[in-house]
């Protein structure tokens, strides 16, 4: 039984992009490996460090969890099909928030590490290099952190990321500043 929304299928798919990495057409574990290397380049930080064992963890981590939900037909692949099943389990179970929470958290680290601040604000610099990390263009990411910073502040904090994060995974509100948290969708 579906239970994803059209939006949510949307968004879904747009994650799928987002972690096609390679844009093969399947996400598989070198796209992980992929993007944890383009962390440590854009960030950056040594392929020997805590921070990216770390990250690592998570990633291969994340990878088994969608490996075992979602690879139906067992190739070590995950195809669009099997992506948004494993989505719909995700909101079907109510576990979008044990299963992407963690890796989130880690990465608002990150980008508080950048800032060589304690008060996780944001700047667009350091979205930028979300973005380019995901391989996404840096442009958008301007354009989606002049969305998202509703204040005009300058940054975005902890909350305010967390917040559009799960909306971007969970919410059915169209209008909902989150579902702009990975550019267009």
């Amino acid at each position: 039984m579906t239970v994803l929304t059209p939006l949510q299928e949307r968004k879904a798919r747009r994650m799928f992009e987002v972690f096609d990495i390679n844009n093969d057409g399947t996400v598989e574990r070198n796209d992980f490996n992929l993007i944890l290397n383009k962390w440590a380049e854009v960030v950056p930080f040594s392929r020997q460090s805590e921070t990216y064992r770390g990250l690592n963890y998570l990633y291969q981590n994340r990878w088994k969890k969608i490996l075992f939900f979602a690879d139906s037909d067992k190739n070590e692949q995950i195809s669009v099909e099997e992506w948004i099943a494993y989505c719909n389990s995700l909101i079907e179970q109510d576990s979008y928030e044990e299963d992407i929470l963690p890796i989130t958290c880690y990465i608002i680290r990150l980008f508080a590490d950048q800032n060589k601040k304690e008060d996780f604000k944001i700047d667009v610099s350091v979205f930028e290099k979300f973005y380019v990390a995901y391989g996404i263009d840096k442009e958008l990411a301007k354009q989606t952190f002049d969305k998202l910073d509703v204040e005009k502040k300058g940054y975005l904090t902890e909350d305010e990321i967390t917040k559009y994060w799960r909306e971007f995974y969970e919410s059915n509100d169209e209008n909902a500043l989150g579902n702009w948290f990975f550019g267009r969708y």
